[in-house]
């Protein structure tokens, strides 16, 4: 798995999220294969920091450089 500048990063149900703060996305990996399942965020993130993914499993994402919080879906679609 290729991150260019790896961020902070968050464990639930069995995944691995890590933000991408270079490449404006965060990467979800299987934490028992170590594989990348999901990749998202490029076109909506701008230098994201920190991740949490909350008990419905969406996934929050403190976006630095649009000075928000956004909130996307289990498979990576932007809600709020």
């Amino acid at each position: 798995i290729v991150l260019q500048r790896p961020g902070m990063l968050a464990v639930h149900g069995g995944k691995v999220y890590v933000t991408d703060r270079e490449s404006n996305e965060v990467v979800v990996i299987d934490s028992s294969s170590g594989k990348e399942t999901l990749r998202f965020g490029k076109e909506t993130l701008y230098h994201p920091d920190g991740v949490a993914v909350d008990s419905a499993g969406d996934i929050w994402v403190a976006d630095t450089s649009n000075h928000r919080i956004a909130r996307f879906s289990s498979d990576g679609k932007l809600l709020k």
